[in-house]
This record gives C-alpha cells, structure tokens and sequence, in this order.
C-alpha cells in the first residue's frame, strides 16, 4: 500500500489559495487532523480523500507519488509587490514546477530552440549600466534590429523560453519568472497576467530584462532588502522600456508626429506595439516633453478612463503555443495520445498534475488529457464482420 505524500497536500492546499482553518472546515474535520495530513503522521480515510481530491482539483496520484526527478531553482523573480509571502509563491512554484517537468517531458522526443548564451553581468555593477546601450545588447543577443517587435510571446519561445498565464485563481501577482532546472535541464520560465496584448509585451519584457540582468541571482525576502529590490525592479524596467522603445528610431518616429496629442501618441502604440501607457513614460524618460506635459497626458490618460482598457487593445490577441503544438505534433505522430500524457509524466517523474493544471500551463485544452472512453478495442483484435449482421 503507497503512503499518503502530506507534502503534496500542502502544496495542493497553498495552490488553492486555502488556509488550514478553510480546507478542515470544508472537509469536516479539525485542523489539527489536516495538519497531521501534511506532516504525514496521518492518512486520510477513503472518505476523506474522495472529498481532498474534489476540493482541491488534483488526482488521487498526485498524494501518493513521490519525485523521481531532480531539480533545482536558480533565481525567482516577482513582480506584484517586493515582499512576496508565502501563499503566493507556492502557487507560483507549483506552476513553474509543472510546467518545466512538461517541457522536460516533451523534449524526450523533442528538439526546441536552446536558449541564447549570454556573459551574466554582476549585478552590483548593473546600477551604472547605459540601458539603451545594454538593450542594444540585448536586441544583438536575440538576433533583433532596432524595429517594433510584433509579439513578445512568439520571439521569446523562437528563443528557447517557456512562457505562460497564470491562472484566473492565482492571478494575485502580476508576472514572475524563474530558472529552473529539471533532470540537469535548465530552462527560463515566465508567468504573467493576462492582460491587453500591449500590456503583455511590456510584462514579457519586463521578464526577459531579468533573465539578461539578474539571472544569476536568487530573490527572496531573506537576501534583499526592500531598497535593494526596488532597484532590481526598477532595473527590470528601465531595460524592458528601452528593448520595446530603442533610443534613436523611437525618438525619430515621436519627432514625426505632428504634436504630441494623445491621438497622434495612440499610432506609436500601434506601431511599436506597447501601451499608450508606456510610451508616454518613456518620452518623458527620454527628455522628449517636459514634466507638466508628462502630467497634462497622464491625467488625460486617467480622464479617459485608459487605466483600464486603451484604444485598440482587442486588436490584437497573445497566445503561447510552443508547448500545445509540442503535443500535437507527438499526438499526431502516433507517439502518444492526449489522455494518456498525465500517466506518462507520472511514471516518468513520480507526479501526476491531472488534466486542469496541465491545460492551464500548456494550452491544451483541459478535455483532450481526460480519457472519456474507457472502452477501447482489444489489442491484436482482427477488423471483421460480425456474424450478427
């Protein structure tokens, strides 16, 4: 008989978004029961695991298997607040988790796009860097000239990079990214709030700007001091505003313009494909308008009600597919069917992250991973005609 795995109901539980009081209270039972789950000093009754595994959307496998894979994180990056607690993050490790062992998973049959090298800068020095000319460097490592860049989301996973949405339920942060290395494969993941397509790309950017800069190094509350990632976030976006928006030809397009109204702002949007937003932050930043001016178009902004939602954004639409297309091509090769991946990973990695997650983190649709016929023909079966007919 297979042990009860608590950790996984822990981390089942922190990905809900449930305290302990919460999961007991809809379970039934005490608290401290629950807590006993988790430490494995208890199993749960069929009953009471028949319900865990309802309220908490993963297989009955996933609390019965343990890791048959090694892994090692190399650098966590959160956008939403400085301080991120722990409710949070483990929801953010559980998805990169899942989605790294998932392009682990594939690439057993699978060539993708390696990731660029790059020389790690230190980031003690990055305080005293020229961001236009480190996104010039940035753009050469991509292979990318001074010209908009039509989507974000297609040229990083072009590069190697893993890209996804967080899930609508543990939409509490904005972005956040991470190395990760799975079975001595090492990969750059990056999760960020589904937002307009012109808010995605600075998202994106805002990542990629700390994989180049801060890659080598790992955030968390213990290591830095509040100051201290501030800056690195300020960095982050520094670099991301001068990769979408380059120094010289941005500033030629601006200077093109008639005046600088927000009509005529609003055709750079559609050009460089970033938020009216954004692009009014970094005129200001380059010097282009005065600090009046900069407040006059903000407030604007605001009285037009664009914080929310800015002209044009239904124009376009982001999607990431590196994975979804992984999977048909494995499917439509005969090599595996959809319902049959989630067993497949947990024989092979000792997790089972059931069919809700997997789509979420893929874009595969959540259907094509549940096997709905159970009935299949039996194997060596010779096609025939019945007697009966």
């Amino acid at each position: 008989m297979r042990e009860f795995n608590g950790k996984r109901l822990n981390e089942a539980r922190f990905y809900n978004s449930l305290s302990i009081t919460k999961l007991a209270s809809e379970l039934g039972i005490s608290k401290q029961m629950v807590s006993k789950y988790e430490n494995s000093n208890a199993q749960p009754s069929s009953d009471v695991l028949f319900n865990i595994i309802k309220i908490l959307g993963f297989p009955a496998d996933f609390y019965f298997d343990v890791d048959k894979f090694s892994h090692e994180e190399m650098g966590t990056f959160y956008r939403s607040s400085l301080n991120v607690p722990k409710k949070l993050r483990s929801p953010a490790s559980t998805l990169i988790n899942a989605i790294s062992i998932y392009r682990n998973y594939l690439e057993t049959y699978l060539d993708f796009p390696d990731l660029p090298l790059i020389n790690k800068a230190d980031l003690n020095d990055i305080s005293g860097y020229n961001y236009e000319q480190i996104a010039m460097d940035l753009r050469s490592v991509l292979g990318l000239k001074n010209q908009p860049i039509q989507d974000m989301g297609k040229l990083l996973e072009s590069r190697g990079f893993i890209a996804s949405f967080i899930p609508k339920e543990n939409n509490k942060i904005d972005a956040f990214s991470q190395y990760k290395t799975i079975n001595n494969s090492s990969y750059f993941i990056i999760f960020i709030k589904n937002s307009s397509f012109f808010r995605n790309q600075f998202s994106l950017a805002h990542e990629l700007s700390h994989w180049y800069l801060h890659g080598n190094y790992y955030l968390s509350s213990d290591n830095y001091t509040k100051d201290e990632k501030r800056e690195i976030e300020n960095q982050a976006n520094n670099l991301a505003a001068s990769f979408l928006l380059p120094r010289e030809p941005f500033i030629n397009d601006f200077r093109n313009l008639k005046n600088d109204s927000i009509n005529n702002l609003l055709t750079l949007k559609l050009k460089w494909k970033v938020s009216l937003s954004s692009i009014v932050t970094r005129i200001y930043n380059l010097k282009l308008i005065s600090y009046n001016r900069y407040l006059s178009l903000e407030k604007q902004i605001s009285a037009r009600k664009f914080r929310k939602k800015e002209p044009y954004d239904d124009m376009y639409k982001m999607n990431f597919s590196s994975l979804q297309e992984g999977t048909k091509l494995l499917v439509d090769n005969g090599i595996i069917r959809y319902q049959e991946i989630p067993d497949a990973i947990s024989k092979n990695y000792g997790i089972n992250y059931g069919s809700r997650l997997l789509s979420e983190v893929t874009g595969v649709k959540e259907d094509l991973f549940v096997n709905s016929n159970p009935i299949t023909l039996k194997k060596n079966i010779k096609k025939q005609k019945s007697k009966f007919i």
